[in-house]
Formats: structure tokens, sequence, C-alpha cells
């Protein structure tokens, strides 16, 4: 598999701008892991009880509220500033037609 020549890093104290759902502003201040236990349905053949674990983001508006939200609803308003400066591998780059390079 390749790998990144030069990583991205993001210091823990770091906090991002962001969008979540398109439309709040909002500071970007960390990933969570979460883990909810669920029962066993009652349905028969049903699934068995056991743990449902996800990832959400932890996000700061504007009015300085907090938010759980799901990494699809948040938009990195820096990335074009992180990506500056990544060196990537060559086969990671396809190469572009001149038909793609006029669109």
């Amino acid at each position: 598999m390749a790998q990144l020549i030069k990583a991205i890093q993001v210091t823990s104290n770091e906090y991002r701008p962001c969008c979540v759902d398109k439309d709040k502003r909002a500071l970007f201040h960390r990933w969570e892991n979460r883990a909810d236990v669920c029962g066993a349905s009652p349905m028969v053949g049903g699934h068995c009880a056991g743990q449902i674990s996800f990832v959400q983001g932890i996000v700061e508006l504007e009015d300085g509220s907090m938010l759980q939200v799901s990494p699809s609803r948040i938009q990195f308003l820096d990335s074009d500033e992180k990506f500056r400066g990544v060196a990537w591998p060559d086969e990671l780059i396809p190469e572009l037609t001149t038909e793609e390079v006029r669109e």
C-alpha cells in the first residue's frame, strides 16, 4: 500500500475552522470514539445484544454551544492549506488527459 511521503500533522491544541451542515460556522475540537450498548431484538431471528461503535466530531458553534456530529456533516475550511506541501506518491496521482485539463 502506498504511503504519503510527508504526513499531514495537526497538533492536539489546534482548532480547525469548519462548517457543519454546510451553513453553520464552527471550530473543530477533536474526534471522539463513542460506543453504546444495544439490547437484543424482540423479533424472532433478530440481532442479539451487543455494542455499536462510531466516531463523532466535537465542534464549537459561533454562539459557544458544542455539538457532537457525524464526520459526514463536517467540512473543513482550511484543507487547501493543509494539503499544500504534501508530496503525494506518483502512483496516487492519475495522469490527466488533455480533455480533462480543458474541463
